[in-house]
């Protein structure tokens, strides 16, 4: 079969699966687990598109072009701005850097952890997973760096902990413990006489925990929307930018990497297998690809911006690799 014969009907069914996947993206949403999987790998119905260019060309036919004019511009609105120039921000206000990183609870590998914290050179280390290893290999190695610490670890995957090098205290309104598995820490932050309020979360894991993870995305955009100082979450979402937890978090915060990030940034799945305690699947004992999806992110409210976000550096050690923000008072 030709070519020209092939694209006139595989256009308009790949047009159809197109716009099924819309529906449950745009209409729907997260309500079932397999709908969950759908919408956070949605990115990846668009891997087509280079054989369908390429059709186009060859065959010239208009439902063809038309097809792959669609399905560009479709690919285009959700993440064409990521390969955009940067735009250049000026902000006066002080900066604060920012890592968000989820270190793998069953990493003992504590040089690894440590060498990426000081690595990020970041002012303020959100860590998801912490295990008292790590715990004390911080107390040891970075509390001169690191003078501001709030550390919770966990032996497994509850553990958690921020490290500042600005003045931190506890928050004396945090958020709302009752849907949490891993009760977020709120803490305020003095930088340069500015305050900001740091929310560090880690919620459920798992496309099973659709709803209760929901939940926990719920509570985090009622503080939002209560707050009146610049506020900033960080942490470890367990979704990605397509799936409603995201939706909930994003209408009242800005997504750092929407705003100042380059190329997709996935964050997951990392190098550890679950030999090791890491969450990178297996299909029919082959390794999924790795970087697949972006769950891991920081958010802030509209009085600051984000002048650059980028991914951390990565020895292998994690299923995840950490997101760096600078961020500036307006």
């Amino acid at each position: 079969m030709s070519v020209a014969e092939r694209s006139r009907w595989i256009a308009p069914a790949y047009a159809a699966l197109l716009v099924v996947l819309l529906i449950v993206r745009l209409a729907i949403g997260d309500r079932t687990l397999w709908l969950f999987i759908v919408n956070a790998f949605f990115l990846y119905a668009f891997l087509p598109l280079p054989l369908l260019l390429v059709a186009a060309v060859l065959t010239r036919r208009a439902i063809v072009v038309g097809v792959f004019v669609l399905a560009a511009a479709v690919w285009a609105w959700f993440w064409g701005a990521l390969f955009l120039p940067a735009r250049q921000v000026h902000a006066a206000g002080p900066r604060l850097v920012v890592l968000a990183y989820n270190m793998l609870g069953f990493n003992r590998d504590v040089d690894d952890t440590v060498r990426i914290i000081r690595e990020s050179a970041a002012d303020l280390v959100a860590l998801q997973e912490l295990n008292p290893e790590t715990a004390h290999a911080i107390e040891r190695e970075l509390a001169s760096v690191y003078p501001y610490r709030l550390l919770e670890p966990q032996v497994g995957v509850d553990g958690e902990g921020l490290l500042s090098k600005n003045p931190m205290g506890r928050a004396t309104t945090g958020v709302s413990r009752d849907a949490w598995t891993v009760p977020p820490l709120t803490v305020d932050l003095t930088v340069d006489r500015t305050h900001i309020t740091v929310v560090a979360f880690h919620t459920d894991a798992g496309p099973d925990h659709v709803a209760v993870r929901e939940r926990q995305a719920r509570t985090l955009a009622e503080y939002a929307r209560r707050r009146r100082t610049a506020l900033v979450f960080v942490g470890d979402l367990n979704a990605t930018d397509q799936n409603g937890a995201y939706t909930l978090v994003a209408e009242e915060m800005r997504d750092a990497w929407r705003e100042a990030g380059r190329g997709f940034g996935h964050t997951f799945p990392g190098e550890p297998g679950r030999q090791v305690g890491g969450s990178r699947p297996t299909i029919l004992g082959v390794p999924a690809p790795l970087w697949l999806i972006r769950i891991d992110f920081i958010f802030h409210s509209p009085d600051l911006v984000a002048l650059e976000a980028k991914t951390a550096p990565y020895y292998g050690r994690s299923d995840h690799r950490g997101v760096l923000a600078t961020l500036a008072i307006r």
